[in-house]
């Protein structure tokens, strides 16, 4: 295999912009990339490796599990402030409280796991408030922090952003409770979501086995909340790829990216 470099990557999965900086989670080389500015040339390199010491590492934990070690990222995320990683083989979400500036950067908290060297899915215990099963997209308005956890069939609510390890969520989308994980068709159920994201008033899922998208026309603020809107089915009990027939401007298979600028709805319709 090539080893890895400054200006490649290898089945990148997530990417954002905090609109200075863009970040981008390269799933299998176990790192995330911050340009420090938006790139304007091809083939740019980026400025700040997290989960290595330098641009040409590409395994997972090096080392073993830590702090500054990813296995498998595949979401990345920040406010501008702090920066946000759905580390998902280690099955859990890392918080840095500001934005590395240098490379093999520490989290600063670590969610999904009671500290920096487990990676158990559900801590081996079973679900919980603070477990995740392949935690698969992070999120924040600001205020809130939204975790698809997508093994688990559920969307977690965080109504402020943790400052503590193990923190437990207050909200589930997807479940009656924080102890079930299972999947299914219905304005509550969910079935491997994929992407949670706010506009600060509503909440969006890519609802990826189900093929379709919900929409909540506000933030739910009880467990197993029903969503208002659906689209890529004709109703709640549907889930059919393109609706059981060729792609059409209504249909979604297998959705995976999802966004809004608060007035339109983007969504990367991979299937």
């Amino acid at each position: 295999t090539t080893a890895a470099g400054a200006n490649t990557f290898y089945h990148p999965y997530g990417v954002w912009s905090d609109g200075k900086r863009l970040f981008v989670a390269d799933y299998e080389n176990h790192r995330v990339l911050i340009y420090n500015s938006i790139p304007t040339t091809n083939n740019a390199s980026a400025d700040v490796v997290i989960g290595h010491a330098d641009f040409t590492s590409g395994s997972a934990d090096p080392g073993g599990i830590g702090a500054n070690t990813l296995d498998y990222p595949n979401a990345v995320f920040s406010d501008g402030k702090r920066l946000f990683v759905a580390d998902r083989y280690n099955n859990r979400v890392l918080i840095y409280n500001s934005i590395p500036t240098t490379n093999n950067a520490s989290a600063d908290v670590v969610i999904g796991q009671a500290n920096f060297t487990s990676n158990d899915p559900n801590q081996g215990e079973g679900v919980g408030a603070n477990t995740f099963n392949y935690p698969s997209s992070v999120f924040s308005d600001g205020k809130r922090l939204f975790i698809t956890d997508r093994i688990n069939n559920r969307v977690l609510i965080y109504n402020s952003i943790p400052t503590t390890n193990n923190a437990s969520a207050n909200v589930v989308i997807g479940q009656p409770d924080f102890l079930s994980n299972d999947s299914g068709i219905t304005a509550e159920k969910l079935d491997r979501p994929r992407n949670a994201v706010s506009d600060g008033k509503r909440l969006f899922i890519s609802d990826r086995d189900n093929h379709r998208v919900l929409i909540y026309n506000s933030i739910p603020t009880e467990n197993n909340a029903s969503a208002d809107v659906v689209i890529g089915q004709a109703n709640f009990t549907s889930n059919d790829p393109n609706q059981g027939g060729n792609p059409g401007p209504n249909m979604i298979k297998d959705p995976i990216g999802i966004l809004s600028d608060g007035k339109r709805l983007f969504i990367a319709d991979r299937g």
